[in-house]
């Protein structure tokens, strides 16, 4: 097991290096990128805490990227219209402007890791997968349920 741990470090590890190509003179973390990705992508999830429910970050963790991004100026706040505790984070021109790169490194370490495999073999490993993103899921689900106060 602890060889199937290592090699997750290894893929996690060539997403860096990945987005490190695009990204290095910006000096944005795997977190940030990760987060302006997150709002491209998931129009109507746009508070922290969707994004710390969705990425499975802490909220200590998204504040701080959110204020890294804010200072930035590559995220703005809108606060709701019907709900004033409620507060929207949406991605600025210079912001979107990310969106190409992160999409081109994500691009770039799927070509790297599935090199050499036939179309079977990419989906049976996309269905392997899906079957252990599931799994993890659920046990978080099911942890954070057990520790959340009642």
């Amino acid at each position: 097991m602890d060889q199937f741990v290592e090699k997750i470090s290894y893929i996690t590890r060539a997403y860096e290096l990945c987005s490190a190509l695009s990204f290095k003179k910006h000096a944005l973390s795997q977190t940030a990128l990760g987060i302006i990705a997150f709002l491209a992508n998931n129009p109507g999830k746009d508070t922290a805490s969707d994004i710390s429910t969705s990425l499975c970050l802490s909220k200590a963790t998204v504040s701080l990227t959110v204020d890294s991004l804010l200072s930035r100026g590559l995220i703005k706040c809108c606060v709701d219209s019907e709900d004033h505790r409620r507060i929207h984070l949406l991605l600025t021109k210079k912001g979107v402007a990310f969106v190409p790169g992160i999409q081109t490194s994500r691009e770039s370490l799927r070509a790297l890791l599935f090199k050499g495999f036939s179309s079977k073999e990419k989906k049976e490993f996309n269905s392997l997968f899906e079957r252990m993103a599931e799994n993890a899921h659920e046990f978080i689900n099911t942890k954070e349920n057990q520790n959340s106060p009642k």
